[in-house]
């Protein structure tokens, strides 16, 4: 069994720091709409060990990561419809649908669960070779709230490094699950709610969550009315260089950074260590 569980600072900044490969069939399949089960799975592929199907998440670390709080009954909800969602992978000469879970143990009061892997879906995830993979910056994926932001993200960082890429407004919404495969209905079918509620929304939590800078641009193409496909910008955000502030020590700024690691402002931390010191 795959324990996840961060038992000091430094597994903790290095969780924060921590970037995982996720095959291109994950990054572009039909996915779960839940923000929670999207965290959860994200959770195992940053941890995940070959051939291993068995995985010990803590609520501790994610919430360490994202700041948010979790409880039981959420994540019961979230295990509960990514036990029965069906994923789509389209493959070159087929197309593949399987469930991922087999199987989730909640330990009350002792703060983890276990989630077990369907065997099945196993191929899917080390499918690295075969179908390439995208390099994911954990914290930036569940750190994000909405569901299409992280997404995106994931789109985003296969294709960052041409820094572009075109979809058609009907392949990005099945990629996003916003199509019904059987019926065709599909949400968001006016281009506006579409651009202010999925793209706009995206390209907040984006540039300000992760690594990754994001524009968007939609485009008629093939002599169409109205928009049919978006272009997506991308490039790699680089790590702002920090500020020295002489009127602390070198102790007290690293102090500073690692009370800033767990939510404080910088204005919070730098009022605190004095105090502390």
């Amino acid at each position: 069994m795959k324990q996840i569980e961060i038992t000091s600072d430094y597994q903790l900044k290095a969780m924060l720091e921590l970037e995982y490969k996720q095959s291109h069939d994950i990054t572009e399949a039909k996915m779960p709409t839940n923000p929670a089960q999207y965290d959860l799975l994200s959770m195992i592929l940053a941890n995940y060990k070959e051939g291993n199907t068995l995985y010990r998440i803590y609520l501790k670390d994610i919430e360490y990561i994202t700041g948010r709080q979790w409880n039981y009954e959420q994540l019961k909800q979230a295990t509960q419809k990514m036990g029965s969602h069906m994923f789509d992978i389209e493959l070159p000469d087929r197309k593949r649908q399987l469930w991922l879970l087999s199987s989730v143990e909640y330990f009350e009061g002792k703060g983890f669960l276990e989630i077990d892997l369907n065997p099945k879906a196993l191929p899917i995830i080390e499918n690295i070779k075969e179908s390439g993979y995208t390099s994911i910056q954990l914290k930036s994926t569940i750190t994000m709230t909405s569901m299409y932001a992280k997404r995106i993200y994931g789109l985003c960082c296969k294709w960052a490094s041409i820094n572009y890429k075109e979809y058609s407004l009907e392949e990005i919404k099945r990629i996003l699950n916003l199509i019904n495969l059987e019926t065709g209905e599909e949400n968001y079918k006016k281009v506006y709610d579409f651009k202010i509620k999925v793209l706009e929304v995206a390209k907040r939590q984006i540039n300000e969550h992760t690594n990754i800078k994001f524009d968007y641009e939609l485009i008629k193409k093939h002599r169409s009315r109205s928009f049919n496909y978006v272009a997506f910008y991308i490039d790699k955000q680089k790590a702002q260089q920090s500020v020295i502030n002489f009127d602390f020590t070198s102790e007290q700024q690293i102090f500073i950074k690692d009370l800033m690691v767990y939510g404080f402002s910088e204005y919070q931390a730098e009022l605190i260590v004095p105090i502390v010191s």
